[in-house]
């Protein structure tokens, strides 16, 4: 009995274009290349590589072009430059406490040592400099920060991954600006005794707790709130803060959302409440143009919208 078989597949629909490296029509070479054909059905998920994730908002290089608004409107610190401006070698100070943390670490036990040896432009430096290179722990910011417990010369600089700062971080400080308006309303600011009222706030990458938004002293001039992991009431700022010349809400993409009764979060701002607001950086927030409109209405002078 004769078998019959029938036609085969064409040879390009079982190897591809390319002739076979060992057909025998075809000369021995090392560089064959099979083209692939579309596979018909879903591919299963073990032959997918998965791509490591985008950590957009995270690494040095993000947390000093998040504070470069912060630094530039308050001065004293090297923030990032151009690829093309003249290089700026640092400060002595700057340079001698990277070595200090680099040798030292962040260590709260290892810092209470440091700190009696560090005055506070010392202390506010280290400050600075841990915030974009290595963010210092609760424990590591309440050392440094020393007996006021909520700033350093005017300054404060919250950073993940500290905890969220509470209430209490600012009710000694709202004691002591009124007992400055109360006594010496008519004093220089060089003949207030003691430590000098919390006036540049900064705070990314954390949460921020409804009652430490409203434990905000009133001092504050410079508030910069970036990354905030949940949506807060910026209405309420008009009122805790009116002294308010940098404002910086940059990097919330909840602020393009409808959160507060249904509507943006900046629907609800008095802007014509903050009389000395100069700067509003609001970089990558996803924020309706008709909402900055609404910031310089009725001005005199117009804000400067940093986008």
């Amino acid at each position: 009995m004769s078998l019959v078989l029938g036609p085969s597949l064409p040879y390009a629909e079982i190897f591809g274009l390319q002739p076979c490296r060992f057909s025998p029509q075809a000369p021995h070479t090392d560089d064959v290349k099979v083209n692939s054909t579309p596979v018909a059905g879903p591919i299963p998920r073990s032959w997918v590589v998965a791509a490591p994730p985008v950590k957009k908002f995270e690494g040095p290089e993000w947390r000093e072009t998040a504070l470069s608004l912060f630094f530039a409107q308050i001065g004293g610190f090297s923030g990032p430059r151009p690829m093309d401006a003249t290089p700026v070698v640092p400060r002595l100070g700057e340079l001698c406490l990277r070595v200090v943390l680099k040798y030292c670490g962040t260590n709260a036990d290892v810092l209470k040592d440091l700190v009696p040896c560090l005055g506070p432009h010392l202390r506010k430096q280290l400050v600075r400099i841990c915030a974009i290179h290595c963010p210092l722990p609760s424990a590591s910011l309440r050392v440094l920060l020393g007996e006021e417990h909520n700033q350093i010369d005017c300054e404060l600089i919250v950073m993940e991954p500290t905890s969220p700062p509470r209430p209490e971080l600012f009710q000694a400080e709202q004691g002591q600006a009124q007992t400055d308006l109360e006594g010496l309303w008519d004093a220089e600011t060089g003949d207030i005794p003691g430590p000098r009222p919390l006036t540049a706030l900064a705070i990314l990458s954390t949460a921020l707790p409804v009652p430490t938004l409203l434990a905000f002293p009133p001092s504050i001039t410079h508030l910069t709130l970036v990354h905030l992991s949940a949506p807060i009431p910026l209405h309420r700022l008009p009122d805790k803060c009116p002294l308010l010349e940098m404002l910086d809400i940059s990097y919330n993409l909840w602020l393009g959302d409808q959160t507060w009764g249904g509507e943006r979060a900046l629907e609800r701002v008095a802007w014509h409440r903050w009389a000395f607001l100069k700067v509003l950086g609001c970089r990558e927030c996803e924020i309706a143009p008709n909402e900055l409109r609404k910031v310089n209405e009725g001005r005199w002078d117009d804000v400067m919208i940093v986008t």
